[in-house]
């Protein structure tokens, strides 16, 4: 007998039946997603989202994003704080940004872990020279020397520590060691060139900067310090060839282009090519934010304004716009060159 379909029993029952195959259906789902919510957050947190945690975290440093990598580390080590690679991880990230007590902790923990304090001999100078604490820093690097007098990144670490405390030959005595070892170390012979302009040794400035431009040719930040010291020796048309080779480098940033606009100027008018001088000075003080003299007849080439155009303006890091802000010093009262 055939159902008659004209009738709202039958669709009321084929409903009823419709809801309940539905409600069944959905009892089914929810128990395969709670299984599987169960078997992802009970069995996998150590396997497999901590692994993933400790990977992102290890990424980002590699990738340079350390405020991230920090906080990666740090959920990984809420979750085991046993592991003390986690510990050093972060430590790194930490010294990265800045946060040099916090590396210091980070580097104790990872001690108290198991990892040879050797190992963070190095990490623990670097957040001691952050911390304005240079004897602390000297002391774990010449515990590393001791172990391994032919270490360079601590002997060149160690070399910025005494050059900031004017032991120019304690940092020099460094520096050969290192040069020793790799003639072509450029952070060696960058260093030893602000030594030389440091200390007004020209003539030992121009020559290790010249070793550093011969290694890395497209760098344009050597090429000021080249030229810099090529006006302190009186080389006016060598330091002129040496500013123009910094601006035409695509790579020259605009702090380093201010300081060689103003090197440039400086030479021209040496070289008695007054009306190139005043052009070059012109587009100085129309990209700097504070000029070192209110026009170029009033500066005042001396050892302190030579300088001050490398340490002071060529230096500014990025985040001052590149361009040269107001000085620590006033502008000295200056005259024109003789």
């Amino acid at each position: 007998m055939l159902p008659d379909i004209e009738s709202p029993y039958y669709w009321v029952r084929n409903l009823v039946s419709m809801l309940v195959w539905l409600l069944c259906l959905a009892a089914a789902l929810f128990g395969i997603l709670w299984v599987a919510q169960h078997i992802g957050g009970e069995v996998l947190p150590l396997d497999g989202r901590r692994a993933a945690t400790i990977e992102a975290a290890r990424s980002a440093a590699m990738a340079g994003d350390h405020r991230m990598a920090i906080e990666h580390f740090s959920q990984a080590i809420s979750g085991d704080d046993s592991k003390s690679d986690l510990w050093i991880g972060r430590a790194n990230s930490r010294l990265a940004v800045g946060d040099a007590q916090g590396a210091l902790d980070d580097a104790a923990a990872a001690v108290a872990r198991g990892v040879p304090e050797n190992e963070v001999l190095l990490m623990r100078a670097k957040a001691y020279q952050m911390l304005r604490k240079p004897g602390q820093a000297i002391a774990e690097l010449d515990r590393i020397i001791a172990g391994d007098p032919g270490t360079s990144a601590a002997r060149r670490v160690r070399a910025s520590l005494y050059a900031e405390g004017g032991a120019f030959d304690k940092a020099l005595a460094d520096l050969d060691s290192i040069i020793a070892v790799d003639p072509d170390d450029p952070s060696a012979h960058l260093l030893r060139a602000e030594i030389g302009l440091r200390a007004g040794d020209w003539q030992a400035a121009a020559s290790s900067f010249i070793k550093l431009t011969r290694i890395s040719d497209n760098e344009p930040k050597p090429w000021v310090g080249l030229g810099v010291a090529l006006l302190g020796s009186g080389g006016d048309t060598e330091a002129l060839a040496a500013f123009e080779k910094a601006l035409k480098i695509q790579a020259a940033g605009p702090y380093v282009r201010v300081a060689a606009l103003l090197g440039q100027a400086i030479a021209l008018r040496r070289l008695g090519r007054h009306d190139e001088a005043i052009n070059a000075w012109n587009v100085y003080a129309a990209i700097s934010r504070a000029q070192v003299a209110p026009a170029l007849p009033a500066v005042n080439v001396d050892a302190k304004f030579l300088q001050r155009v490398y340490f002071d303006v060529a230096s500014r890091s990025a985040r001052d716009d590149g361009f040269v802000p107001t000085s620590r010093e006033a502008a000295p009262e200056v005259a024109p060159d003789p």
